[in-house]
């Protein structure tokens, strides 16, 4: 159970200019946020990144607590926020790539009986498969991050622990790469 009076002494002590004491609030409360957050989102990545974005915000936030009150109840009602914010986002994009795999199926149903010569799509599959396999271990996890996991740019960078003008570079890169390397498989 956390300890509400190691908590708000703490606190005093980032409001007074020890932001570093506030590892101290993280260390009292983060099980009880995890778990509070988990109750609202069951993707345990997103647990993850909610209840960082839930430290970060009450950090930043920190001067509209009021010291003396329930620390913790403060807490909870920004950590809400976050998930049900975040569940809904990816609720939406959920939503919005089932939409993409349609419009991209019936295309792809639409051109195979346009050109009937055309490379069948199991083979640009396959040859797509190939070039991922063959690309370096850091363009693949890149590729992963951005395109099967879906993160955006900056989360990228975050955990490629780079900018995300050089993510965008890399990507760009990569996606001239593996159109080459399709390009090439399928011809052969």
């Amino acid at each position: 159970m956390a300890d509400a009076q190691r908590i708000e002494e703490a606190l005093r002590r980032v409001r007074d200019g020890d932001p570093d004491a506030f590892s101290v609030v993280v260390d009292e409360t983060l099980v009880i946020v995890t778990a509070y957050i988990s109750f609202f989102i069951a993707d345990r990545s997103l647990v993850e990144d909610v209840v960082q974005e839930t430290y970060v915000g009450a950090f930043q936030r920190l001067g509209e607590y009021s010291l003396g009150t329930d620390f913790l109840a403060w807490l909870k009602t920004g950590a809400k926020m976050a998930a049900l914010a975040a569940r809904r986002a990816r609720q939406r994009k959920s939503a919005a790539h089932e939409r993409y795999v349609d419009r991209v199926q019936h295309l792809l149903g639409a051109a195979a009986g346009e050109h009937e010569d055309a490379t069948p799509v199991e083979d640009q599959l396959s040859a797509l498969r190939q070039c991922i396999d063959a690309l370096g271990q850091r363009a693949a996890q890149m590729l992963s991050l951005r395109y099967f996991e879906g993160l955006d740019l900056g989360e990228v960078a975050r955990r490629c622990d780079t900018s995300a003008g050089a993510i965008a570079t890399a990507l760009h890169r990569v996606r001239a790469g593996l159109a080459k390397c399709i390009e090439a498989r399928v011809q052969s």
